[in-house]
């Protein structure tokens, strides 16, 4: 019979499992050490799906991409709370607002749903701490910016509230709804750079899973924050079509694609002067 002590060291080597084969470079992200590809060992997301006006999407898009639609006129916004507990780069808080796109090779919405392979424009992405945001901004080219955020757990609900400077922007409600089968999930998320499109995958282990079509027990409350008014302006409702809630998960987050000039340069200055000596050799 196994012992517990067998069950633990177990799930222990399942969890590593997730991150084998994938090789790590050390940079300095605004003066501390950090790692890229990105690994994020134990975190937490709620995740919505919204409808939005096509038209209006289109108009906060850059030209080289096309907001997926579900039906004629209608686009998707997803809200993506996530509340990383440990990381390569400490403890932090971070809100994707996102519009999916339509993409030739990847099919439409309804076949992202189907191969859990979203393929995502990022149009804000906050976050609570310096190293998040310079790693971010200078190495991905994220939108980001500096936000207070404030997790909620009380009566079975889950919620996630996002200010800056004291002004809220919104609050996503969810219901902490069954979640005890696991997922893959893939996460294609697309910038725009010096006239150049710019994209990374954000691979996502979520060992603990629940989705829901329709859902009334997840909700978005906006604020009168100039993003929250802008939301407001795009969305039709703020009640989700669809709702994911990921009390467990594990991610990857990998270097960006298709680096610009500046990007690159960045990158090159984090890395350690004896490591980019070595890195210079092996080519």
């Amino acid at each position: 019979m196994e012992t517990a002590e067998y069950w633990i060291k177990r799930r222990a080597s399942e969890k590593r499992k997730f991150f084998e084969g994938v090789k790590q470079q050390e940079v300095v992200i605004a003066g501390k050490k950090g790692k890229v590809p990105i690994f994020y060992y134990d975190a937490r997301a709620v995740m919505v799906v919204l409808p939005a006006s096509a038209r209006r999407l289109r108009e906060l898009l850059p030209e080289v991409y096309e907001p997926a639609t579900l039906i004629p006129g209608v686009g998707l916004v997803a809200i993506s709370a996530f509340n990383y507990r440990d990381t390569d780069i400490e403890p932090y808080n971070e809100l994707a607002v996102a519009i999916i796109l339509k993409r030739p090779y990847a099919g439409g919405v309804l076949s992202q749903l189907r191969r859990r392979a979203f393929h995502v424009y990022i149009h804000y992405l906050p976050v609570d701490t310096e190293i998040a945001l310079r790693g971010g901004v200078d190495y991905y080219n994220y939108p980001k910016f500096i936000a207070e955020f404030e997790w909620m757990d009380k009566n079975g609900e889950v919620s996630c509230k996002l200010s800056e400077k004291g002004e809220h922007i919104l609050t996503v409600h969810g219901r902490k709804i069954k979640a005890k089968g696991s997922q893959m999930l893939r996460f294609y998320t697309y910038l725009y750079m010096d006239k150049q499109p710019q994209w990374t995958e954000f691979r996502v282990n979520a060992e603990q899973y629940a989705m829901s079509w329709m859902s009334r027990g997840a909700k978005v409350e906006l604020g009168e924050h100039p993003v929250a008014q802008e939301l407001r302006r795009t969305l039709l409702s703020t009640r989700p079509l669809m709702y994911m809630y990921l009390p467990k998960m594990q991610a990857i987050l990998y270097g960006p694609m298709a680096l610009s000039p500046q990007l690159m340069l960045e990158l090159l200055r984090s890395v350690p002067k004896d490591e980019l000596k070595a890195l210079m050799r092996e080519a």
